[in-house]
């Protein structure tokens, strides 16, 4: 895989990526394709250990990100910060979640990479490839069980069901918590299931209409914004480091 990634990226044009990936892989020189041995001159290797030991610190440093004014995104990357998300999720009345996966590659296998978690104060990124090794399975069920089974608040999805469908690949038991969960809403199921059951929807008073579309339409932007986003930052940080 490392030997295929390097020799993408010389032949897409990017040699100074290519260069990086076989000296933060220290990759064995007979591995690397010949294209790329041509390059790896001392003054490139060097500058390659630069960049990647700017993007080490750059990892190190704390980077304070806000959705919009007053509403921080906040990275849950630690066993204690998962934990301590528990009693927030216990005091929400309505949260938002979605789900990001891992790229596929060859497998046939999809799993959760990233779960999205928004209040209306905040917005947790939950990096589950970090936590996967980390947490146990009886933290993992106490996390779930404040996120989907309490009563007490309202969880909005768009599509829950796809994300339903990869969190169990990931963690089977929510197979049987499944029956437990409370109050949660797939908006694009319940406007299908709205339009289905009535179609003079439509037809409605403009106001009463209004609001409707008005809310599915708001839902829908803020998983879109946090969406796009978390891209965009991600992208710059790329830039700034690589």
């Amino acid at each position: 895989m490392q030997r295929y990634m390097v020799k993408y990226l010389n032949r897409v044009g990017r040699q100074d990526d290519a260069i990086r990936w076989v000296v933060y892989c220290k990759m064995d020189k007979r591995d690397v394709p010949y294209s790329v041995q041509e390059l790896l001159t001392e003054t490139k290797i060097r500058e390659a250990e630069d960049k990647i030991s700017k993007m080490r610190k750059c990892s190190r440093d704390p980077v304070s990100v806000n959705l919009f004014e007053n509403h921080p995104v906040l990275m849950v990357d630690t066993v204690a910060g998962l934990l301590e998300l528990i009693p927030v999720l216990d005091q929400a009345t309505i949260v938002g979640i979605d789900s990001e996966w891992k790229p596929m590659f060859m497998s046939t296998v999809e799993k959760v990479a990233l779960l999205q978690i928004s209040i209306h104060t905040c917005s947790y990124l939950v990096d589950v490839i970090k936590l996967e090794q980390e947490v146990s399975q009886e933290q993992w069920t106490e996390f779930f069980e404040a996120l989907f089974c309490r009563e007490s608040n309202i969880k909005l999805g768009f599509d829950f069901a796809n994300d339903m469908r990869v969190l169990k690949t990931s963690f089977p038991f929510l197979e049987s918590m499944q029956p437990n969960m409370k109050n949660v809403i797939c908006v694009m199921k319940l406007a299908i299931s709205l339009m289905s059951e009535n179609p003079t929807l439509l037809s409605l008073p403009e106001g009463i209409l209004m609001h409707f579309f008005n809310f599915c339409f708001f839902v829908v932007f803020i998983f879109l914004l946090s969406a796009i986003f978390i891209s965009h930052s991600c992208m710059m940080l790329l830039k700034t480091v690589w």
